[in-house]
């Protein structure tokens, strides 16, 4: 790559390597995430479920790509796959829009599965997108600022800096302790999301340090739960 390349995609993806790119060791962060991350929905790398995606998708931060609409930089592109055999509608993969020519994405939430710079058409055919039964689909979306989240995002931020000596219990009890003044929120959309953000931390937490997986943590991170399920499966753990 020329230097003039490699200065072109320093501009491009500023916001990008200024948040997330390289600044985690330990398993956890996917795709998803990488997105959320880069559109200021989130601040910190963790997993990232389906369902925690498609609150946001779905919402008013949000706004769907039409077909033939010129996409700009920084919006999320998501494949969907739609086969039979599949769980209908999951996302398999998100990557950022940089340019027509560079896109951004993460390709597992392993350690060594990091942060890549490529071309849309590499990534269509790395996820065999047919556009029919495996689609494509585009958004633009907006940052995501309100004062009742700052539990939430403190409780991130904590689990973002996780070593050997990060006590889980003491954190769990933190989770608690945000679960119990999001339940008194007339927001329901903010309860929602600080309810699928505890679970995601939780589920986090599990891969880190084998001590905290729980069945039902995995199983609702994996499958579909509103705020009542969360918290009663949380209440349960906590």
């Amino acid at each position: 790559m020329t230097v003039i390349k490699k200065l072109i995609l320093g501009i491009l993806c500023f916001g990008v390597l200024s948040t997330q790119a390289n600044l985690h060791s330990y398993p956890g962060p996917n795709c998803l995430n990488t997105a959320l991350v880069h559109a200021q929905i989130l601040k910190y790398p963790r997993y990232t479920s389906n369902q925690e995606m498609y609150l946001y998708l779905n919402s008013s931060l949000c706004q769907e790509i039409t077909l033939g609409e010129k996409r700009q930089k920084n919006d999320i592109q998501i494949i969907i796959d739609q086969r039979p055999l599949a769980q209908k509608g999951i996302i398999s993969h998100a990557y950022i829009y940089l340019s027509p020519e560079v896109m951004f994405e993460k390709i597992g939430f392993a350690v060594e599965a990091g942060y890549r710079y490529m071309k849309e058409d590499d990534i269509l055919a790395e996820y065999e997108v047919d556009f029919l039964s495996i689609a494509v689909k585009g958004f633009r979306c907006q940052k995501l600022v309100n004062k009742e989240l700052a539990g939430i995002e403190s409780l991130e931020k904590e689990l973002f800096f996780f070593d050997k000596k990060f006590d889980g219990d003491k954190f769990l009890k933190k989770v608690n302790s945000t679960l119990l003044k999001a339940d008194t929120l007339s927001d329901i959309f903010i309860k929602k999301i600080i309810f699928q953000r505890a679970l995601s931390l939780v589920f986090q937490l599990g891969v880190l340090d084998g001590k905290y997986q729980s069945e039902g943590i995995n199983q609702l991170v994996f499958g579909q739960a509103n705020h009542h399920e969360i918290k009663k499966v949380l209440n349960r753990m906590l």
